[in-house]
């Protein structure tokens, strides 16, 4: 797997380090050491990527190796976005049912059989 490269720090060793340091914040009750303003620019850069890898065809993973992420987490995050992006989850929901982003290629592939089985 290749690593892209920023100045002379990895991306995979900056996602590393990023991590590690929210991490101890979390884990040493010192969220006040993560400003608001740097955590909103890394989660906007963040799902950007995503998101655009999404519509390139590649719907990588959104959590990695031992993040930890819990149901709550992504519930709490998908509100904020939601919210920030002055999106209703009806929208979401109807986005979603028109473009078919963000569904696993399996279940697509499952679906489109279902339908070729039904026409036949």
């Amino acid at each position: 797997m290749s690593s892209f490269d920023i100045g002379s720090v990895s991306f995979d060793d900056l996602a590393s380090e990023v991590f590690s340091r929210c991490v101890n914040a979390i884990e040493q009750s010192r969220l006040q050491d993560v400003p608001d303003e740097a955590l909103g620019q890394m989660y906007g850069g963040i799902l950007r990527i995503f998101a655009e890898k999404a519509q390139a065809g590649c719907m990588p993973k959104p959590f990695g190796r031992n993040s930890g992420v819990t149901a709550t987490d992504v519930v709490i995050g998908c509100s904020a976005m939601l919210n920030s992006a002055n999106l209703a989850v009806f929208e979401l929901a109807a986005w979603q049912a028109v473009s078919r982003l963000g569904i696993p290629a399996e279940q697509l592939k499952a679906e489109q059989r279902s339908r070729h089985d039904i026409h036949q």
